[in-house]
């Protein structure tokens, strides 16, 4: 353990894993472990109660940080098409819009994070979900979120 201390680099510790690019509901020991398909999500928008139809959402493929979905429906009789990018940003998800229309016509991304905030009931730069985010990536198209629980 030479060179270790005050005048030396610091000891740290590192661990790695291979993680399932699959749908997951992992808790344990106070480590949390998500993994969302687009089924799932889907499925968790309807349980919501938030009324859209005909819901259609893609995942981006593989992504280091974050997450670009994409998603198309009908919601209180208007269809709608849009992206929004998804980070982990200080312990909770931070939704951006990136684009989006209705009825065929382009929509600001601010009235569009007005609409999300109306839709979730959350201020769309500030989800929390239950649990303090620290990691959001993509693997073949499926959502990771690693964080923990308090």
């Amino acid at each position: 353990m030479s060179g270790l201390g005050t005048d030396g680099e610091g000891p740290f510790v590192a661990v790695a894993s291979l993680e399932s690019c699959a749908s997951a509901d992992i808790e344990q020991n106070g480590a949390v472990h998500r993994g969302y398909s687009a089924q799932d999500l889907v499925a968790a928008v309807q349980q919501s109660g938030v009324s859209v139809s005909n819901l259609k959402l893609t995942i981006s493929e593989n992504s280091e940080a974050g997450a670009i979905v994409t998603a198309s429906g009908i919601y209180d009789g208007a269809g709608w098409s849009g992206s929004v990018v998804l980070v982990a940003h200080n312990g909770v998800f931070d939704i951006m819009p990136t684009s989006g229309t209705v009825f065929g016509m382009s929509v600001p991304a601010q009235q569009l994070v007005q609409q999300i905030g109306a839709a979730i009931g959350q201020d769309p730069s500030n989800v929390n979900p239950g649990f303090t985010v620290d990691r959001l990536f993509t693997c073949n198209s499926v959502m990771m979120v690693d964080g923990r629980s308090a």
